[in-house]
């Protein structure tokens, strides 16, 4: 009975459900939903634009639809072609082969750049196959016609194999072995290229190749830093030189480590989301326009007017475009770096667990839609707006939460720059005012001081050269903003004077300099940089162990630490040509010049531990956020550590090495403080540097020549203080 009731029930209440289900199945379906919506996981109609994009104000876009193909349909005639083919080369494999197995493919050779030569003494094989290049397409099987036509005449394996080879593939790098010696790869037609093994032996200094091995290196994590780079130690010479000191033969395992780990934060490890993020309200944008232009170091460089920025910002809401519809990519670009900057900014300050993660993650999304733009700002008819996105963009990479992509933004900042003419003065014909003036100015400087300061710490060349610029300093236009316009322009007087050094120092890499070029160049550096040091501002000191006192209001205490530490790493920079081995190596001094020079490098050796002191000991000061400069988190401390360790090993007996290797563990302490507030960082190498120089110091002082194992130290890293 109550089976009955049931059954009654259900067809009364079975009718409307039908028909509902019914005209629901009537409705309209789109065959592909909308970007937004499918991120968001709600139903599209199809519309152009449609409801919920305009309700979230998103663009709405369409992926486009891939056509199907239909499978390739392969005859039968063709396959029975292809088995034919395939039996008349077995057929002529086992006629040409005594042995009842046939010989295997040759198997292509790792081609090594530092291979030996072959001895002219031994004899040639011309029945081996040629070597086959990495690059070449994979060998296609096809029929070997003879003249005769028919496929039982006799054939070697090896004429087959290269037969097969050849066949519509590009031509093999052919290494014939009956020459007596090794072909030299590196040698174009008509161009003369240094081996990386004979370049050497050719010049009496090291070669540039010996810095960062393998400078031919085809892996997709290698970045090339050169001789002036902080990891030139990590060089075949460095190594070698560290692993005599230490007694650790294995020291080439943990700079290949270092190597590893640095450039893996030269690239991005992931490709760019297609998704782009949603822009901000109107109350929020603000919010983030006004916590970059209070709170970022990048302004004191003024790339961008911050009247300028809000007056382009009202105008944009007041006249904000439709959905589905794109303004001009430059502005586009521009203000979605504030925003990453802004939301960066704000997000970390908050106080809950993941503040530092959501800071990352939605400063770093609204910076993707700035990089979507980027063909667009280079390749695209734009205007000075896209220059200055570019240096925008440049200075956003420099923070610890986004990969070191500096290098090449600046690189397109600093090319679409020149091509508008920021490096020249404008002649008075153009008839500019003193706001537009000042604007080309602060652009091009702010260019100009990133482009120098990353080609000095990576060891690169610089972006222009110094002889071209002709543009004015910018001329301070506020009396308000005094303070902040003078520490801009000790700023670009610092990148100016580094790029001296860099040049002067660059010409000892083309011939072997005389002893009295080496004293005269060292000399008028020197020079150079007890003038900097005079002229600073009276709230920047470089030689005191608190560098800055009585900071004006608006001046970031960034900028100032950014002086500093410039003006110690410009004394490193001079002096290291004398103090590292590897760099007297390559001036090509012999024993007896090192000792007329030995009064200089003492001192040179002094002023370079000196100065990487004062940078070590700045570090228990440092706060590490996600706008954090790698300047200041990285780059700069692990200069300065590195040059204390060398000090350290260079003189295992002087009285100071206690406290050095003291601070070298405090500097330990700061990279595991960086590596735990951002987990996807690791540099093991920095705490066992700090090891290694105490095996070092008592392997000097008990005159041990056996290899010592390192004992592990005890973890000093909390005893900074954050």
């Amino acid at each position: 009975m109550s089976l009955a009731i049931v059954q009654e029930n259900s067809e009364a209440i079975s009718a409307p459900a039908i028909s509902t289900l019914a005209s629901r199945r009537r409705r309209s379906k789109c065959s592909v939903a909308c970007v937004h919506c499918r991120l968001r996981k709600v139903k599209c109609n199809g519309g152009q634009p449609c409801p919920n994009c305009v309700d979230h104000r998103s663009d709405c876009v369409y992926e486009p639809q891939r056509r199907r193909r239909a499978a390739d349909n392969i005859s039968a005639a063709a396959l029975e072609g292809l088995r034919q083919r395939l039996s008349r080369i077995e057929a002529v494999q086992r006629q040409s082969q005594p042995q009842p197995q046939p010989q295997p493919l040759p198997q292509r050779p790792q081609l090594q750049p530092r291979q030996p030569s072959a001895p002219a003494s031994e004899p040639s094989n011309n029945n081996q196959p040629s070597p086959i290049s990495d690059n070449q397409a994979p060998p296609q099987v096809v029929a070997i016609k003879t003249p005769s036509g028919s496929s039982n005449d006799s054939h070697s394996w090896e004429q087959i194999c290269t037969e097969l080879t050849q066949v519509d593939s590009p031509p093999p790098l052919l290494v014939p072995q009956s020459l007596g010696e090794s072909v030299d790869l590196f040698k174009i037609p008509g161009r003369d290229i240094a081996h990386p093994e004979s370049e050497a032996t050719a010049n009496s200094s090291i070669g540039d190749h010996d810095y960062v091995a393998p400078i031919f290196s085809e892996e997709s994590s290698y970045e090339y830093h050169g001789p002036g780079s902080f990891l030139s130690f990590c060089s075949k010479s460095g190594i070698e030189w560290v692993s005599q000191k230490t007694g650790v033969p294995d020291f080439d395992q943990l700079a290949t480590r270092l190597m590893a780990d640095v450039c893996r934060w030269f690239r991005s490890q992931s490709r760019a989301c297609p998704l782009r993020e949603p822009e901000p309200d109107e109350a929020t944008a603000w919010l983030y326009t006004q916590a970059y232009f209070d709170d970022t170091g990048d302004v004191v460089l003024g790339v961008v007017s911050r009247p300028w920025f809000q007056d382009r910002l009202r105008l944009h809401f007041n006249n904000s475009p439709g959905p589905g519809t794109m303004d001009d990519p430059a502005w586009y670009a521009l203000r979605n770096t504030i925003y990453a900057y802004g939301a960066r900014q704000l997000l970390a300050k908050q106080s809950k667990p993941q503040a530092f993660s959501d800071a990352m993650e939605l400063g770093n999304r609204y910076f993707q839609n700035a990089l979507s733009v980027h063909s667009d700002l280079l390749f695209l008819d734009t205007t000075r707006v896209a220059v200055q996105a570019l240096a925008v963009m440049t200075h956003y990479t420099e923070g610890v939460s986004w990969p070191s992509l500096h290098y090449m933004l600046c690189s397109s900042a600093m090319r679409l720059a020149e091509t508008k003419g920021l490096h020249r003065q404008p002649p008075l014909s153009a008839n500019l005012n003193d706001t537009e003036l000042y604007s080309r100015s602060c652009t091009w400087w702010g260019i100009y001081c990133y482009d120098r300061y990353s080609a000095i710490r990576l060891g690169r060349p610089l972006g222009t050269d110094d002889d071209s610029i002709t543009v004015q300093l910018p001329r301070n236009l506020s009396p308000e903003n005094s303070a902040q316009h003078e520490t801009m322009l000790w700023g670009i007087r610092t990148a100016q004077l580094s790029s001296a050094i860099m040049r002067r120092l660059n010409k000892f890499d083309h011939r072997k300099p005389s002893i009295e070029e080496i004293a005269s160049t060292m000399s008028e550096l020197e020079q150079s940089l007890a003038d900097l040091r005079a002229s600073f501002p009276s709230y920047v000191s470089p030689g005191d162990s608190s560098p800055y006192t009585n900071v004006p209001a608006g001046i970031n205490i960034s900028g100032v630490l950014f002086l500093v530490f410039s003006y110690h790493i410009s004394v490193i920079q001079v002096h290291s040509i004398l103090v590292y081995p590897w760099n007297i190596a390559k001036l090509g001094l012999n024993a007896a010049e090192q000792t007329q020079l030995q009064t200089h490098i003492a001192e040179s050796s002094q002023k370079c531990v000196e100065s990487a002191r004062l940078i070590l000991q700045q570090l228990g000061g440092v706060t590490i956020t996600p706008s954090t400069p790698k300047w200041l988190a990285f780059f700069f401390p692990l200069t300065a550590l590195i040059n204390v360790f060398i000090h350290v090993l260079q003189n295992p007996q002087a009285a100071s090495v206690e406290s050095d290797v003291v601070l070298m563990r405090l500097a330990a302490g700061h990279f595991s403080y960086l590596e735990y507030t951002i987990p996807e960082l690791s540099f093991p190498l920095t705490r066992d540097l700090a090891n290694l120089a105490q095996v070092a110091v008592r392997r000097s002082r008990e005159k041990c020549l056996a290899p010592i194992d390192i004992v592990p130290a005890p973890d000093l890293s909390g005893v900074l203080t954050r």
